[in-house]
């Protein structure tokens, strides 16, 4: 292809300049005409909405009575006016009623179409349409604003069309003149300043000579930057001189290095080797041979050789290797990993280091050059650490408790095990390269501040208890031990996180299990001493209603004794309601001979009398006796409650004592009733439901409410005994204590309660299924 010249192409880039300027006028000035033209047709809209608005109210009196030779008057005089060439009026249908034309008024309008689509929409003043010889102006007659008529006005644009060509061709004149001066200003000024001083440059450079490198080069008088070429060109001569002296010295010093390098090669512990990729020829420098038990040039020098002794398993990937560094263009060297045979037929882990050192013209691989380093002792090294590394991640992964890695710079999680998995809920995708804090993991984020607290003042930390919220939102209590190490000079914190919730529940259990037994002695005391007064108590008040009744026989004789009436006495004991309090002494006596059998009954659990049970059976029963109950009924209401049971089919059998079971499932109907009516308000729904299901080994019974709930300290004390939430004398606190120990101790089962304020009680009863006799 022939190369052009500045000049050829300064005039190309010239006239491309000179044609975008042109375009840039063209289209600027068809915008600022375009704008014109618009700006006179609207004000033409104006002028002709002024001229109609004007004659708007006689116009529609004279269509409303159907005056058509007035109107025909009144549209002439529109027509009258300069540049009007039509006049039409419509009625509102659209029909044409008279025409003005030239001035003369002509009711006849056959050949005038229908107005239609032209008309305006309601709300538009007016509507236009125009091309480049007339503007097509349509407004309503309207009256009362209800349209009666039409006027469609054309006006005559001719005058803007005339005018706007002459804008046109004085533009086109005008820019032509300038893009021509400007071409022929810029064409001289280029030959001036840089054609003919660039031609003067190339003359005297080419007649400069190798042995004249420091002649200077004559250059007429120019511009600044031509002036400062020739001077570079003088520096670059000068250079050059200076650069042949140089380069004498560098050769004579490349002998030396080379000297130097012969020696240096024959003391390392490397090997050097050649590789002419073209020919195949090698060069394998005596260490080569010598790493591997062979003496110098014992094997042949070739490309084979290398291929023979390399292990069948590395070959391929090595040769890739070579293959991805040739084909880089200098972009990526050759390094790799492999194994060779040595002449007593073992292996030795050779690491390979090379490059292309020599390339054509067309940038193909001439020669290759690397070194071969005796790796085999690191590789020992690497495989017995990867051993011990494969080993402690087996125990990292498979570990029962929770081991997490936080970078602690970042916060982010390096690394987690599966326990983690189960425990958090989040995959380990989803859990590294976060942080806890983004995770949500910790239910208080104080606690994280107490983590690292301790760990920048002990440096370690035992067993911390923190709560753990879970992916799906619960919380789990678990332990936390951590300790803090340097990874590859990064500080890492390493955790165990150990799940404690069911040692904490087996804790609960212990202690509430120790409380009843304490509780359960002291009650059986308590009983025996206070049931002999209590005795007495109820056989006295038994006595004193007897010894007053006046139809007694020995009272109405020890009343003759003495001349007494028995009954003004009967009428006295009523008028002052002694009779009442005797009543009363007998009822709480009654209900403190209640409370005592219950607490011998606390005391006394037995395992005798265990049937299986109906299970159904047995909840519906509980069900009839909390209906039948009377404080239930008159103070409770427990006819108003909703009751639903649900047995799903196939439980397993149980075996219970019925009778501990009713007492245990009549106490929570009990309480269920008494905390949905005494609540503030009282629950305006009540419901309880029973429902009874399968578990691997045993049954679950629960039972649950609408009521108003509980909170987490209420629950965690509902079953010590003596603790009650209701008023005084409505409760003695141990009936959910007693159940409690029914279940626990006297059926080997699990009782717990689940609550939150406002949203009702669920209480839990899983009983074990009954052993099967052999």
């Amino acid at each position: 292809m022939a190369r052009k010249s500045i000049a050829q192409r300064m005039n190309r880039d010239i006239m491309v300049t000179i044609a975008v300027i042109a375009v840039l006028f063209v289209v600027m000035g068809s915008l600022m005409q375009l704008r014109w033209k618009n700006d006179n047709i609207q004000s033409v809209c104006r002028f002709l909405d002024m001229l109609v608005a004007r004659e708007q109210s006689q116009m529609a009196n004279e269509l409303f009575e159907r005056r058509y030779s007035a109107l025909g008057m009144r549209v002439a005089q529109i027509g009258a006016l300069d540049e009007v060439l039509e006049v039409v009026l419509y009625d509102a249908s659209g029909k044409p009623l008279v025409r003005v034309a030239g001035g003369a008024s002509d009711l006849s309008t056959a050949d005038v179409p229908v107005l239609d689509a032209v008309r305006p929409e309601p709300g538009e003043p007016y509507r236009f349409e125009h091309d480049f010889l007339a503007l097509r102006f349509t407004k309503a007659v309207t009256a009362a604003g209800e349209v009666l008529g039409w006027v469609r006005i054309s006006h005559d644009l001719s005058l803007l069309r005339r005018q706007m060509l002459s804008f046109f061709a004085f533009f086109f004149v005008l820019l032509t003149i300038t893009l021509i001066c400007m071409l022929t200003l810029l064409r001289r000024r280029l030959r001036q300043s840089v054609v003919v001083p660039l031609r003067e440059l190339g003359s005297s450079m080419r007649a400069t000579d190798s042995e004249s490198l420091s002649r200077g080069v004559s250059l007429r008088q120019g511009d600044l930057e031509i002036a400062n070429l020739g001077e570079a060109f003088e520096e670059l001569l000068a250079r050059l001189d200076r650069s042949y002296r140089e380069l004498d010295e560098a050769n004579a010093a490349l002998r030396r290095s080379e000297s130097r390098l012969s020696r240096a090669i024959g003391a390392s512990t490397d090997a050097i080797w050649e590789w002419s990729y073209a020919t195949g020829e090698t060069y394998y420098s005596p260490r080569w041979y010598e790493m591997l038990g062979y003496a110098d040039q014992e094997l042949p020098m070739s490309y084979e050789t290398w291929r023979s002794l390399c292990h069948p398993g590395d070959c391929e990937q090595t040769e890739r290797e070579i293959l991805e560094a040739v084909n880089s263009r200098g972009l990526k060297s050759y390094q790799a990993e492999f194994r060779m045979r040595t002449r007593g037929g073992g292996w030795k882990w050779i690491l390979s280091r090379g490059d292309v050192i020599e390339r054509d013209g067309d940038g193909n691989p001439v020669l290759l050059s690397g070194t071969h380093t005796d790796i085999s002792e690191r590789k020992q090294a690497e495989e017995r650490l990867r051993q011990s590394e494969e080993k402690f991640f087996r125990l990292f992964r498979l570990s029962p408790d929770t081991i997490v890695l936080v970078n602690v710079e970042t916060g982010q999680l390096v690394d987690v095990n599966d326990s983690f998995v189960v425990l958090s809920g989040y995959s380990r995708a989803e859990a590294v390269g976060r942080t806890f804090l983004e995770l949500g993991i910790y239910r208080d984020p104080g606690q994280r501040d107490l983590l690292y607290g301790l760990l920048e003042r002990d440096g370690t930390v035992r067993n911390l208890e923190i709560d753990v919220r879970r992916k799906d939102g619960s919380v789990t209590p678990c332990a936390v031990s951590s300790q803090l190490m340097q990874i590859d000079g990064t500080t890492h914190l390493l955790a165990v996180v150990r799940d404690i919730s069911q040692m904490k529940q087996m804790q609960e259990l212990m202690i509430q299990s120790e409380k009843m037994r304490s509780v359960g002695g002291m009650a059986a005391g308590i009983a025996h001493e206070i049931n002999n007064p209590l005795g007495i108590i109820l056989q006295a008040s038994h006595n004193l209603v007897q010894r007053m009744r006046p139809d007694f026989p020995k009272n109405i004789e020890a009343a003759g004794r003495i001349g007494l009436n028995m009954e003004l006495l009967e009428r006295y004991m009523r008028e002052r309601k002694l009779d009442v309090f005797i009543a009363d002494i007998h009822t709480a006596g009654v209900r403190a001979a209640e409370i005592i059998r219950r607490m011998l009954d606390f005391s006394r659990m037995s395992e005798t009398g265990r049937t299986s049970c109906d299970l159904r059976r047995l909840i519906e029963q509980s069900v009839a006796l909390a209906a039948t109950d009377y404080d239930l009924r008159k103070n409770y209401d427990f006819g108003r409650i909703s009751v639903e049971i649900e047995v799903e089919d196939g439980l397993p059998p149980v075996a219970c004592t019925e009778t501990e079971i009713e007492q245990v499932l009549l106490n929570l109907l009990r309480n269920a009733s008494q905390a949905m009516a005494t609540a503030a308000p009282p629950t305006a729904q009540p419901r309880i439901r029973i429902h009874a299901s399968a578990l691997p080994e045993g049954v679950r019974i629960s039972v649950e409410d609408n009521g108003p709930g509980m909170d987490a300290d209420v629950s965690r004390r509902v079953f010590d005994p003596f603790f009650t939430t209701k008023a005084p004398g409505l409760g003695t606190g141990l009936g959910l204590s007693v159940s409690y120990f029914i279940v626990t101790k006297s059926h080997g089962g699990d009782m717990r309660v689940e609550s939150e304020p406002g949203k009702g009680a669920r209480f839990i009863i899983d009983l074990p299924s009954a052993k099967e006799e052999t």
